[in-house]
């Protein structure tokens, strides 16, 4: 086995620790084991530091692979994501980059990678595939089918229980609203009694069934469950980033209500009313009405060719006002 690194690197206590606990090295061991965790509901909580640090305990297992998400690719390579973050940690276990794969290999040949998957139907691409280690950077951006096809990919023969972890931001109309709806009080905000508390689902079709129970859950429908927790953070305990950059939190509290509200406070159920976008001190009133001509005319000329025309649809059509 390879040496640790001299540099003594971990997670800072709070939710950031906690959540990295749910990946125990003997998972039939340890009750704070989840096949799937989330770690997430405000900004600048250390969410990506801990799905980069998770499958470190790994990397001396020569057949070990991680595959980290993001929806684009520029949100793996811009300043300070996935990529710079990577780049301070990864070469402290010995990781060498290979840039044009955007993969860290590792002395004894394991491998974490970056994907990006910015169309729905590029979860096919995995069709097939067996990972231990799955993670989504920002689940909010990414779609219910891309996350339960994957859950489906989580198998392995590496000798590690295959698991997948993610982090998210609040947004009400997501699938995770209603996904993380037990860990949420009815204000909105993460309900803290039951911040990390382990549960068991499994899904049928697309519902999803619930439970406090594993074995009740297994005879109730003949699936074996998948345990969860999902973990919300304070900006406070990032204890790093409020070193390095105290005015971080001054910056989230300039935001505009409904950001400020969800990154900054948490809040999974504010969203946008009528006038959030259009303010009435935009606009001038006019109290004359202005002439208009008299006559518009307007033709839709169609696109379709004649020879690929249905019997509807494809005529030149105008409206007269």
């Amino acid at each position: 086995m390879e040496r640790p690194p001299d540099r003594l690197v971990r997670p800072h206590q709070g939710s950031q620790e906690q959540f990295i606990l749910t990946g125990s090295r003997r998972p039939d061991e340890s009750p704070k084991y989840c096949d799937v965790a989330g770690d997430g509901g405000k900004a600048g909580v250390g969410k990506t530091w801990a799905l980069l640090f998770e499958p470190l305990r790994h990397v001396y297992n020569p057949r070990f692979s991680g595959v980290i998400f993001r929806r684009t690719y520029p949100q793996i390579k811009n300043e300070g994501a996935l990529w710079d973050t990577s780049c301070e940690l990864y070469p402290l276990y010995g990781g060498r980059p290979r840039q044009s794969d955007l993969e860290w290999i590792f002395p004894s040949g394991a491998t974490i990678r970056f994907v990006h998957m910015e169309h729905e139907d590029d979860r096919f691409n995995w069709d097939g595939a067996q990972v231990p280690y799955i993670a989504f950077d920002q689940l909010e951006h990414f779609t219910r089918k891309q996350f339960f096809y994957m859950l489906s990919r989580m198998r392995s023969t590496c000798g590690v229980r295959p698991y997948l972890r993610f982090t998210c931001n609040p947004d009400p109309k997501h699938f995770l609203r209603k996904f993380l709806g037990w860990y949420i009080g009815k204000d909105g905000y993460a309900d803290e009694s039951r911040n990390g508390q382990r549960r068991f689902f499994v899904t049928q079709g697309d519902d999803i069934e619930w439970s406090d129970d594993h074995d009740e859950l297994w005879l109730q429908t003949g699936l074996k469950p998948l345990s969860f927790a999902f973990f919300s953070g304070h900006l406070e305990d990032n204890l790093a980033l409020m070193e390095k950059n105290p005015q971080y939190i001054n910056m989230l509290r300039a935001l505009p209500r409904v950001e400020r509200l969800r990154l900054l406070g948490g809040n999974w159920d504010v969203d946008y009313e009528a006038g959030d976008y259009f303010q009435k001190e935009w606009f001038s009133v006019v109290r004359v009405a202005p002439q208009f001509i008299d006559c518009v005319r307007y033709w839709d000329r169609a696109g379709t060719a004649a020879k690929d025309a249905k019997e509807t649809g494809s005529w030149t059509a105008g409206v007269k006002i």
